[in-house]
């Protein structure tokens, strides 16, 4: 946080990454969407956001941690409200998202988008996905879901499918530093 304060980052909401994705804004070039999954480290998460007055979001798995930690800073949005289960389906970690019967995944996101009173943004536990749960979370309401995979959003990518870089508690700022340069 530190590193993006003192070089002039302009931390960015959700609403301004679906508009830059969507090419309907350009971004200034400092740019970074600031984002926290599950939950475990959400109380420290938010409470870095606010101190350092930088919009985040904190990607909820709305069964545990709700709609808490929401502020003028902290966005909350959806990690699904009871999907973060391993093994469930077959592949990867096997997550839920991916093979669970389709009125069990509307009900579990609708739950979550109730809880987050209304969100339409979803990051897929354990980044894991495919063309069916893409398929669910649109007829859900979603406009556009977070993956892993270490590279930059670009205007017009699949608004479903946006990377992120994972910042780890061993890495420092010159490793952030290479992230986002």
């Amino acid at each position: 946080m530190d590193y993006f304060k003192e070089n002039g980052f302009y931390a960015l909401r959700m609403i301004d990454m679906e508009r830059f994705v969507k090419e309907e804004v350009q971004l200034p070039k400092n740019s970074v969407l600031i984002t926290i999954d599950d939950g475990w480290l959400v109380e420290k998460g938010a409470a870095l956001l606010n101190e350092y007055q930088m919009h985040g979001t904190l990607f909820s798995i709305t069964s545990y941690y709700g709609y808490a930690h929401a502020s003028e800073y902290v966005e909350v949005h959806s990690h699904g409200h009871d999907l973060h289960n391993n093994g469930v389906c077959p592949g990867g970690q096997g997550g839920g998202i991916k093979c669970l019967p389709k009125e069990t995944l509307l009900n579990d996101l609708k739950t979550s988008k109730e809880i987050l009173q209304g969100s339409s943004y979803f990051c897929y536990p354990f980044y894991e996905y495919n063309d069916y749960a893409i398929e669910v979370l649109k007829e859900a309401g979603y406009r556009m879901a977070f993956i892993g995979g270490n590279r930059k959003v670009r205007p017009g990518m699949n608004i479903m499918l946006l990377p992120r870089y994972p910042i780890v508690s061993d890495m420092d700022a010159s490793d952030i530093a290479r992230i986002v340069n």
